[in-house]
């Protein structure tokens, strides 16, 4: 019963990380996401001022 007692206690822990993680990424690729369309914005209008 311990190690049944363990294994659990293990996986959930091993759940509540990959959770974590995964708001992390959803975070992080919508932080990077933002940054990516101001990145793109800048140049292109360069481009229109400066053909």
């Amino acid at each position: 019963m311990e190690n049944l007692d363990f294994i659990a206690s293990v996986s959930a822990i091993i759940g509540g990380i990959d959770a974590l993680i995964n708001i992390l990424k959803i975070i992080y690729n919508r932080f990077r996401s933002k940054k990516k369309h101001y990145r793109v914005k800048i140049p292109k209008n360069k481009q229109l001022f400066h053909p």
